[in-house]
């Protein structure tokens, strides 16, 4: 019924507004006109406000300007929004010398949309990824993580991005939105949903070759 609904009212769910949003930057540049509210004017079909998009746009050309490249996705889960972006650096050579994955999410609460003050990478051990409900104090969390030989989310993202820098994508295989089971030893700690790490390093790997 919400399919239909959405085709029926001509409206585009925020995954589908943000690849317009996406293809507005290749193809226009990142300049995003705003109304007072903030809405978004000059791309057909976008209907949300510019979270920090154009700025967001901006930084990765003056990234690629300085030798950095940068690729990223976005996509919804019920009220989260996670934009998820792998970052690399190139050295003089062109060769890639540095690769690194984060994820900042936001939500909508009472109709609102903001994003997080810090990205998972930002948060470090106090994202909290095995202790949702924060029973734990900071030094018991770590003294559990090491207990049970669990990794913290920056832990398996930087496990995957140097392993990815190192060897490249060809042994990467998912299953679904894990890695599959024959996934090589280095990374075979790695069990957080990395189809989305994946996607973006795919495309930044291609574009930098």
């Amino acid at each position: 019924e919400y399919r239909e609904y959405l085709e029926e009212e001509g409206k585009l769910e925020w995954f589908e507004q943000a690849a317009l949003i996406e293809k507005h930057f290749v193809e226009h540049g990142t300049d995003l006109t705003t109304d007072d509210d903030g809405y978004i004017q000059n791309v057909t079909g976008v209907t949300i406000a510019d979270s920090d998009y154009s700025k967001l746009a901006k930084a990765a050309v003056d990234n690629a300007k300085a030798g950095k490249i940068l690729s990223w996705t976005a996509y919804a889960s019920g009220s989260q929004v996670n934009l998820v972006w792998a970052e690399g650096t190139v050295d003089a050579k062109g060769k890639l010398t540095s690769l690194k994955i984060d994820t900042l999410q936001g939500e909508v609460s009472d109709g609102i949309f903001a994003w997080n003050d810090k990205s998972k990478q930002e948060l470090k051990y106090d994202y909290r990824m095995h202790d949702g409900g924060r029973t734990m104090s900071d030094e018991e969390y770590r003294e559990y993580l090491e207990e049970e030989g669990k990794l913290e989310w920056f832990e398996q993202a930087d496990l995957l991005a140097d392993y990815v820098l190192k060897n490249g994508l060809g042994n990467v295989k998912l299953d679904g939105t894990k890695l599959a089971e024959d996934a090589p030893e280095a990374i075979s700690a790695v069990t957080v949903n990395v189809n989305h790490y994946v996607e973006v390093m795919k495309e930044l790997l291609d574009n930098w070759k």
